[in-house]
């Protein structure tokens, strides 16, 4: 006896609307979380800078990163001794005292800054709606209440039969693209703790990034390391206006077309953490090193001065 796999949709719109409504609803809660589950608290921070009965993973650097203080600054005075340099000896010595301190005062500003562009891309989202739900799946013309699929935007042509739980095939698509919704959610939110762990990383190894600059070789290392904390920091809060830019656009919107802005929305906010980090182009070693060579020639003016007077007179006498 054959079997009949037309029977399977025959009379299944119940069975595939409550498919739909477990994709879309699981889809908004992943979005939820991409948000506000990634907020680098405390409890982040903990593994870094370490509790009562844990010294943290920054602490643990210290003992490896302090000989390396040590040899970076005996290069730079080297380096500073053979070029005659008086900016590359202030340089080793402000390593050599300011090296560690200065990797936990970074650390802290960095956990501070996390924390305030966490703030603002919830600022953000509660500016773009009346509350989270209402901002992630308005994109995609879906209403979202208390759990339950409870609405679509009649307008959007891919949607059509879905909340008349219409059987057969009628309902295949919008399965398909529901479970794309899902995935991408999915992906988004990996990636929003994919930003939030490399943050924490980041952080742990400051005391390599802040021992670098004690050296004039290896001080684009802290601008490199800068940058991309720097990007990944501000990732959330533009993926986060990208989330309500497109579910803006929904308010104005009257045809299908929406529904692809809203995914390509969901796209670019998946890759905001690796275009934030490209966005940020200024490296703080270069600036510093343009700083010195201004230093360095204020400092060697006086030298330079009493040489050519030294030979003014030189001059005059052989004449």
């Amino acid at each position: 006896m054959a079997f009949d796999f037309k029977a399977i949709f025959d009379d299944s719109g119940e069975s595939f609307f409550g498919v739909i409504e477990n994709f879309a609803v699981q889809a908004n809660q992943f979005l939820v979380d991409a948000f506000s589950a990634s907020d680098v608290d405390e409890s982040w921070w903990a593994a870094v800078l370490g509790t009562a009965s844990n010294d943290g993973v920054l602490m643990m650097w210290m003992p490896v990163v302090a000989p390396m203080i040590v040899l970076l600054v005996a290069l730079q005075v080297v380096l500073s001794v053979f070029r005659g340099s008086s900016i590359g000896l202030a340089r080793a010595a402000c390593g050599a005292f300011f090296g560690i301190p200065m990797t936990y005062i970074m650390v802290w500003i960095v956990q501070m800054f996390t924390a305030g562009m966490d703030e603002v891309a919830a600022y953000i989202l509660d500016r773009g709606g009346d509350q989270n739900m209402a901002v992630f799946m308005r994109i995609f013309g879906i209403q979202i209440t208390d759990g339950k699929l409870t609405g679509i935007q009649e307008n959007y042509f891919m949607w059509q039969g879905v909340m008349d739980k219409s059987g057969g095939w009628v309902l295949i698509v919008p399965l398909l693209l529901m479970f794309l919704i899902w995935g991408l959610s999915l992906v988004l939110g990996f990636v929003m703790a994919l930003r939030s762990m490399g943050i924490i990383i980041l952080s742990s190894l400051a005391g390599w990034a802040v021992s670098s600059l004690a050296f004039e070789v290896t001080k684009s290392w802290f601008g490199s390391w800068l940058k991309i904390v720097v990007g990944l920091g501000l990732a959330k809060p533009f993926a986060a206006g990208l989330i309500v830019l497109s579910s803006t656009v929904f308010n104005y919107a009257d045809s299908g077309m929406q529904f692809a802005a809203g995914m390509a929305g969901l796209v670019l906010a998946i890759a905001m953490p690796f275009a934030a980090v490209s966005f940020v182009s200024f490296t703080a070693a270069g600036a510093v090193s343009g700083q010195e060579q201004s230093l360095g020639r204020a400092a060697n003016a006086p030298i330079r001065g009493l040489g050519r007077g030294a030979g003014a007179l030189s001059r005059l006498r052989k004449r």
